[in-house]
């Protein structure tokens, strides 16, 4: 995922979103911008409570949704594993 190399990801619990932190190098790095995927505000999200994000061997982002340990909202479907794959 070439477009989204140099970037930052956060997974949050409370916001219920991803976060993208678009980095720039020069000399040292500098942030061009912050992007919140998945949710508008922290009663939105689409997936709930994003726990983890990581990128995978084959380059595509993972992150793993938590939702049924008793502190989120739970919702059928919870608790999953969802991939983004590049656009080709």
């Amino acid at each position: 995922m070439r477009h989204l190399q140099g970037d930052l990801f956060v997974a949050t619990l409370r916001s219920e979103s991803l976060i993208r932190i678009r980095l720039q190098k020069s000399t040292e790095y500098k942030v061009t911008k912050i992007e919140r995927w998945f949710a508008n505000d922290y009663s939105d999200g689409k997936y709930g409570r994003t726990r983890d994000v990581v990128e995978g061997p084959d380059g595509a982002l993972y992150f793993l949704t938590n939702n049924r340990d008793g502190r989120g909202t739970s919702r059928s479907g919870d608790d999953k594993i969802y991939v983004i794959t590049p656009n080709k």
